[in-house]
């Protein structure tokens, strides 16, 4: 089993080498996995910054740049340099945010062609490392399902994000991240996968992805209405498009679920954004 866990990072600061940290305190040894740290947006001082800590650490790496911005792309770019087989799997993992020291090794035990392995979720606020916050909406819903059977309608919540997964490289093939979409591009991309989802599996509680809540990532910067109604119809043309391309494949309910959410988001932002 090849295991490739893909980061990619703009403009790094010191989070990006608490990341690395935790994948060097992995369980399952270095040898479980490779990462592939994809740089895009500005080069220096980052590229060389990167490299010079890659070069101590024993952790089995790969370095790519692209001078264009946004984590979209960057995925697409690893994705594109991985050789497909049935026994590659991919883990995405954002640049500030770490992983439990057993997740690689949980998500191993139960790594299968044809399935998606989730875990649970954790958070915690930049400045408070040591503080947990209130289990947020992957965390409860992996308290809900753990130990049901899986069924993709009630697992949904999983697909919302591409994080605190491992997913077969050969269930992805061709599929890539839209580069248009800033907000709502990791739901397009596992909506996109989730006709070829066998079953999905998930961790113990005690394997969990840990999330770092920064006020100036760009999910939590402000944006204007129009931007975010104007993002939320192309989320949902693009929805339905991958939906009329095999209506047969997808499943129905859980199409109406993207739509709505996208449409519910659009909603409960109306206050919290600039005009």
């Amino acid at each position: 089993m090849l295991i490739s866990i893909i980061v990619p990072t703009y403009k790094p600061q010191a989070y990006l080498y608490e990341c690395f940290e935790s994948l060097e305190s992995q369980t399952a040894g270095l040898h479980a996995f490779e990462m592939i740290v994809i740089l895009n947006g500005e080069r220096e001082p980052y590229f060389t910054e990167i490299q010079r800590y890659l070069s101590n650490s024993s952790l089995n790496s790969r370095l790519l740049y692209t001078p264009v911005n946004g984590a979209s792309n960057a995925r697409n770019i690893a994705l594109d340099s991985l050789d497909s087989g049935q026994n590659r799997y991919v883990v995405f993992l954002d640049d500030d945010d770490k992983l439990s020291p057993n997740f690689i090794e949980e998500m191993a035990k139960h790594a299968q062609p044809g399935v998606i392995v989730a875990s649970n979720s954790e958070s915690f606020y930049d400045n408070e490392p040591n503080k947990r916050l209130p289990n947020a909406y992957v965390g409860k819903c992996h308290e809900k399902n753990f130990n049901k059977d899986y069924d993709i309608f009630s697992y949904r919540c999983f697909l919302s994000t591409v994080w605190g997964k491992i997913i077969p490289v050969d269930m992805i093939g061709k599929t890539r991240f839209n580069t248009r979409f800033a907000i709502g591009e990791d739901s397009l991309f596992s909506f996109a996968l989730s006709n070829k989802i066998e079953k999905m599996t998930l961790t113990p509680p005690d394997a969990y992805y840990l999330r770092r809540v920064r006020s100036e990532s760009v999910s939590r910067k402000p944006r204007s209405r129009f931007s975010i109604i104007s993002n939320g119809l192309k989320l949902c043309l693009a929805y339905t498009t991958v939906y009329l391309r095999n209506p047969f494949g997808y499943h129905f309910l859980f199409f109406i679920s993207r739509i709505v959410a996208t449409f519910m988001t659009m909603f409960r932002s109306r206050k919290k954004v600039t005009i």
